[in-house]
């Protein structure tokens, strides 16, 4: 039970820091920072709980990679679709991400973010939930546990609740498909990769549509204090 005492104050602990630093800061890299901070913490817990954190070996994890990659191809035909019909203008996560620097979210979305929330919520909380509660028990826990903490994006207004819903199957799904292959595999760098898979990929996609196949519409719509909002993760 102390593991799973340990696992929950970690998480308020990020949602308490995430909600103060994320919400009323001021500066560009904020986004940046935080997943940084996030990624030295979990280190240093993992060092100091001695977690079996994964750094190398990844037998056992083919199925559920290969379904990661199915899961972002069929999100990719989605999102083409979306934009064929001009469907995405309403998306606030989408317009505002689109508005940011190329590679400094390419950055964030292709390695910062994917290695701070996987160190801290597969490398940490879930090794400590299904060290107290099973593997079954502890891994589904820690689905529920991130999936949740994405209502922070509602709540610092990066998305509305309608959106939150509606993403919400697809957020459980792949955060499911995460834990599993990090269950399956014991390889940090596995989910770090999907991750940043589903992460930078869908950015990238969106990047391409918007370019190529996306509404006239995009770029007008945005209003001046939305495209001076920080680069957040919406995954």
């Amino acid at each position: 039970m102390l593991y799973v005492i340990i696992a929950l104050a970690i998480v308020a602990a990020d949602i308490l820091v995430s909600k103060v630093w994320l919400e009323k800061a001021n500066f560009k890299s904020k986004t940046f920072a935080a997943n940084l901070l996030r990624a030295v913490v979990s280190l240093t817990l993992a060092f100091l709980l001695k977690l079996p954190f994964g750094f190398v070996g990844a037998s056992g994890g083919l199925i559920p990679f290969i379904l990661a990659v199915i899961l972002f191809v069929i999100s990719g035909f989605s999102l083409r679709t979306a934009f064929l019909e001009n469907v995405v203008e309403g998306y606030l996560p989408l317009r505002r991400i689109l508005l940011n620097p190329f590679w400094p979210t390419v950055l964030l979305f292709g390695l910062v973010v994917p290695v701070g929330e996987e160190f801290l919520f597969r490398g940490v909380v879930q090794n400590l939930l299904t060290r107290g509660l099973g593997t079954v028990v502890g891994s589904t826990l820690s689905v529920i546990v991130f999936t949740g903490v994405h209502y922070g994006n509602v709540k610092s207004g990066f998305e509305t609740k309608e959106q939150f819903m509606r993403m919400l199957p697809g957020r459980v799904l792949i955060t499911a498909i995460l834990t599993w292959l990090y269950a399956a595999s014991g390889s940090i760098w596995l989910v770090v990769f999907i991750h940043a898979l589903q992460d930078l990929g869908t950015f990238l996609l969106a990047h391409y549509y918007t370019k190529k196949l996306g509404s006239q519409k995009l770029p007008s719509t945005f209003t001046c204090e939305e495209s001076g909002t920080d680069i957040e993760s919406s995954s």
